[in-house]
């Protein structure tokens, strides 16, 4: 990692964002697995053990399998609600997407792993449009 890498994430701890409620809120939940949108990333993984949607190093498969090995462990498994919809609803440089105006996309991969599932919202900070839940077994 460049020296450059290291200011720039070590910077995400220290802006007032959005993401630090939630990050905050996490605090509170040992043993956990939180799915991500790639976006929120820096902000909640550096403290957290985190599978992360639309990044490059993201596998569909692999998720999927650890959603479900981990239920039947009876871990607890959490995703944001960015995870579900980005790359659409999401902030952008604190901003709504431009593209998040109309509904006339594919569905997105958090879409497709939560359609196995069901969801329980577990805390949602509507100000900011955030929300987090727990996923389980249907």
């Amino acid at each position: 990692m460049a020296r450059g890498d290291v200011w720039e994430n070590f910077s995400y701890h220290f802006n007032d964002t959005p993401y630090n409620k939630e990050k905050d809120y996490l605090k509170h939940y040992d043993d956990k697995i939180l799915i991500v949108s790639n976006f929120e990333e820096p902000y909640l993984c550096a403290e957290n053990k985190c599978l992360v949607l639309n990044s490059p190093q993201a596998d569909s498969d692999n998720t999927l399998k650890e959603i479900k090995s981990s239920l039947e462990r009876n871990e607890k498994v959490m995703i944001t609600a960015q995870a579900i919809s980005a790359p659409y609803n999401q902030y952008d440089g604190m901003r709504y997407h431009l593209l998040s105006k109309k509904r006339n996309y594919p569905k997105t991969e958090g879409e497709k792993i939560i359609s196995n599932y069901k969801l329980e919202l577990i805390k949602q900070w509507p100000e900011e449009n955030l929300k987090i839940y727990f996923i389980e077994k249907d």
